[in-house]
C-alpha cells in the first residue's frame, strides 16, 4: 500500500520526551508550520512551561504528563490525542537519558533505568501508537544514536540500549511493511544530542542547540516523507563507515571520542544520566546557514547526496583523464 504523509499544517504530531533539547526544539519548530501537538514528558513543570510557550504564539498543543517505560502511560497518551484531535498523523518517540561508563562501572540498577528510559520507552511508544497508525496511515519516527551504530567501550550501556532501538525500529518496520499498512518507519541516527538549559547555553549549549535543531529539521522531513534510516550531524554516518571499513582504528578512535566527551562534561563513568529539569531553551531558527544546508539535503534526500558524490568522482575521473600527456 502506499503512503501518502500530509503535511504538516495538517497534521496532528505526538512528541514524547517532549522537553529534551530535541524535543523542545521539534515542537516549536512543528508549531510555527501548523501542527496540532501533543506533548508527553515526564518532567511536569517543564511539560507546562513548554505548552505554555507554544499555545501563547497560538499553537494548539495538548500536555501529557508520562512516565516513558509505562506501556499502559503511553496509551494515556493515545487516549489524549484523540480526546483533544480525533487523531494523530505523526508519532515521535525521542529518549532521555544516557550512562556512561563500562558495565562493571555502572550499578545494574542504573543499567535497567538507562534501559527503561532509552529503549522501553521507544517500544512502548510504537507499540501505543502502532494500533492507530496502521487503521490511519501516517509516520513512526524513532531517535536512536551513533553507539546503536558502532559500540564505543566507555559506551557499554547506551550502544547496547542504541542498538536495541535499532534492531526493533528495524524489525517492527517490516512487520508493518508486510503487513501492507500506510505507515512510515523512520530511525533516524544523530550525532550526540546534548540538552543545553538556560543556566548554561552561553557556556556549552550553542552547538549542542545547533545539533538538535538540525535533528529537529531531520524529524519534520521524515514526518512529511516515507524514509527508512538518516544519519544526521557531523561525525556519525563517518563512524558507522569507518566501523565496517576498518574496526580496529574504528576502534581506537571511539574512545578518544567518548574521552573528549567526559572532558566536556557529559556523563561520567558509571553515572546515570537524566535530562535536566527545565525545557531546552529556544535557539531560535538555523535553518539559513550554509552548514545546515549541507546537512539537511545530505540527510534528506540521500540518494541526490549520493548522485553528487558520483558526480563528483566522475567530474575527477574525467579531468585527470584529459589531462595532456606527454609525448616524449
Amino acid at each position: 500500500m502506499k503512503i501518502r504523509l500530509k503535511p504538516l499544517r495538517d497534521q496532528t504530531m505526538v512528541i514524547t520526551g517532549a522537553t529534551s533539547a530535541v524535543g523542545a526544539s521539534l515542537a516549536r519548530k512543528a508549531a510555527r508550520r501548523g501542527a496540532r501537538l501533543v506533548l508527553a514528558a515526564p518532567d511536569d513543570d517543564a511539560l507546562r512551561d513548554l505548552t505554555g510557550e507554544l499555545e501563547r504564539h497560538g499553537a494548539q498543543a495538548v500536555a501529557v504528563s508520562a512516565d516513558l517505560s509505562d506501556l499502559a502511560d503511553l496509551r494515556r497518551i493515545v487516549d489524549a490525542a484523540l480526546e483533544r484531535f480525533g487523531s494523530f498523523d505523526s508519532w515521535v518517540n525521542i529518549p532521555v537519558a544516557s550512562l556512561g561508563g563500562a558495565p562493571a562501572e555502572a550499578s545494574l540498577a542504573d543499567q535497567r533505568r538507562l534501559f527503561d528510559s532509552s529503549y522501553w520507552s521507544v517500544v512502548h511508544g510504537s507499540l501505543a501508537a502502532a494500533p492507530h497508525l496502521k487503521l490511519h496511515g501516517g509516520a513512526l519516527v524513532n531517535i536512536g544514536g551513533v553507539p546503536g551504530t558502532r559500540a564505543g567501550p566507555a559506551l557499554a550501556t547506551v550502544s547496547a540500549s542504541r542498538q536495541a532501538v535499532k534492531g526493533f525500529t528495524h524489525a517492527l518496520r517490516m512487520e508493518l511493511e508486510q503487513e501492507k499498512v500506510p505507515v512510515s518507519v523512520t530511525l533516524i541516527t544523530p550525532s550526540t544530542v546534548d540538552a543545553p538549559r538556560a543556566q548554561d547555553i552561553e557556556s556549552s549549549g550553542a552547538r549542542s542547540a545547533y545539533l538538535a535543531d538540525l535533528v529537529a529539521e531531520t524529524v519534520l522531513h521524515a514526518c512529511q516523507h516515507p524514509l527508512r534510516d538518516l544519519n544526521v550531524g557531523p561525525g556519525g554516518g563517518r563512524i558507522a563507515l569507518l566501523g565496517h571499513l576498518a574496526p580496529r582504528l574504528s576502534g581506537r578512535r571511539v574512545p578518544l571520542a567518548a574521552a573528549r566527551r567526559a572532558a566536556s562534561g557529559e556523563p561520567r563513568p558509571g553515572a546515570a544520566h537524566e535530562e535536566q529539569s527545565g525545557i531546552a531553551v529556544d535557539a531560535g531558527e538555523r535553518d539559513g546557514s550554509p552548514r545546515h544546508a549541507v546537512y539537511a539535503v545530505a540527510a534528506h534526500h540521500p540518494l541526490l547526496a549520493a548522485g553528487a558524490v558520483v558526480g563528483l568522482g566522475l567530474l575527477a575521473w574525467h579531468l585527470l583523464g584529459a589531462s595532456p600527456r606527454r609525448t616524449d
